[in-house]
Parts: C-alpha cells; sequence; structure tokens
C-alpha cells in the first residue's frame, strides 16, 4: 500500500468533521504579508508532539464561499474539527492551515454564461491568479522554507469554492501536491495527482486533466461511498 494513503483517508473523511466536537483553539491565528503589504489570514495547527528535526505532511485546506472574512474564524467551520481530534491527530501528525479569503474576493476565477438559454460556469485559469489564491500560493512556498515539511508529502481540499480554488491551484502549482481532495457541493471527487484521478467533468476539471498529463482512472464517486485505501492501493 502506498504510504500516502492512511493520509489520503482522513482527508477524504475531513468534510463531514461537523462530526467531532472538538475544540479549534488548537489551530493558531496568524497572518501573512506579502511583497505589496496585503494580508492573508490563516490558521495553523501543528502536530502535538512537534519536532523539527523530522518532517511531515502538509494539508491545505480552502474553505468556501460562506466562510470570507477577516475574522480568521469562520474559515474553521467546516473540516477543521477531524484534525483537532486527539486519536487522529496522534495518528496522522500533519501541518495543517486554514487560510481564510477576503469577503469580496474569490479563490478561482469564474465567469457565469449562458447559451441558448442553458446556463454554465467557465474558469479561464490562464489569467493571475485572484489576489486571496495567490497570497495562499506564496504563503504555501514559504511554509515549505521555514517549517519542517516533507516536500513529497503535500495536500490540497477544498470545498464548494475551495473546491474550485483546489482544481485552479492544481494547475497553477501542478507539481507540487501529492494529492487532493474537493467536494464541490454535494459531490465528492478525489483526485490522486501521481495515480489515479476523480473528476467532475467541468471545463475547469479537464483543463487541470491536460496541464496535469491527464489520469489513469475516471471514475464517479458518491459521497461516503468509497473505501479509499483499496482504491488508492
Amino acid at each position: 500500500m502506498n504510504k500516502r494513503t492512511p493520509l489520503v483517508a482522513i482527508l477524504t473523511m475531513g468534510i463531514f468533521s461537523f462530526l467531532f466536537g472538538q475544540d479549534l483553539s488548537a489551530f493558531e491565528k496568524r497572518t501573512f504579508v506579502d511583497a505589496q503589504g496585503d494580508t492573508l489570514r490563516y490558521r495553523i495547527l501543528y502536530p502535538a508532539k512537534y519536532k523539527r528535526d523530522r518532517q511531515y505532511p502538509f494539508v491545505l485546506f480552502l474553505h468556501g464561499a460562506g466562510e470570507r472574512g477577516q475574522d480568521n474564524e469562520k474559515q474553521l467551520t467546516h473540516g477543521a474539527r477531524m484534525w483537532t481530534d486527539k486519536a487522529n491527530r496522534k495518528k496522522f501528525p500533519a501541518i495543517v492551515v486554514f487560510p481564510q479569503c477576503e469577503t469580496d474576493d474569490y479563490w478561482a476565477h469564474m465567469t457565469v454564461n449562458e447559451v441558448e438559454g442553458v446556463r454554465y460556469r467557465d474558469f479561464p485559469i490562464q489569467q493571475e491568479p485572484k489576489p486571496s489564491l495567490s497570497r495562499v500560493m506564496q504563503l504555501v512556498d514559504e511554509l515549505l522554507q521555514t517549517e519542517s515539511i516533507d516536500p513529497a508529502r503535500q495536500y490540497v481540499m477544498g470545498l464548494s469554492m475551495g473546491a474550485m480554488g483546489t482544481f485552479e491551484l492544481l494547475s497553477r502549482m501542478p507539481d507540487r501536491f501529492a494529492a487532493a481532495v474537493a467536494t464541490p457541493l454535494l459531490r465528492f471527487v478525489m483526485l490522486h495527482i501521481r495515480a489515479y484521478g476523480f473528476f467532475m467533468a467541468t471545463r475547469m476539471m479537464l483543463c487541470c486533466l491536460n496541464i496535469l498529463g491527464g489520469c489513469t482512472r475516471l471514475c464517479k464517486v458518491r459521497a461516503g461511498a468509497c473505501d479509499t485505501p483499496n482504491i488508492l492501493a
């Protein structure tokens, strides 16, 4: 079994973390300031017994549109409690980061078009990244240099708007992440970048397929219905 599989499994369960009533204060409040002086607020969770002389997996979570703001709190609404669960912190020690998108910003470029009465969304990722996502990319680069992160075990996951941001981030940093989980609305999509790809048929995701060189398998996965270790074994 691939050594990344256990952490990928917990990634896929993270979206259902509302079932866990854990205290979120373990996520430290931080801010990142870019070269232009603009701020990205984020929360970071370290392994319970963080040691600088070893490397840990890195998990980045992009929240949905409803959690945008400047309070550095709302982005923990979904997906965070799974990581503060005592058993999970012991079994899956990782550095986990939840950035917060500005209220008037969006993780991904998106336009809504209509053809013959049919509306659809398009994702023009050839443009420069949105300001909040640009700062996330810079933060990820900085954390890789300043924290004890295993370069081979970097993961990204996102919910709704964050799922769109996840795929855009994959397209902009195609060699960075070992695996990704994207949950657009109530559909469940998992992408194991170097082995399997599970995609919904949107233009943005198909573009990512091309940029990433395609995938070895294309499936539809119902939420909660897959045995991740067996799929990725």
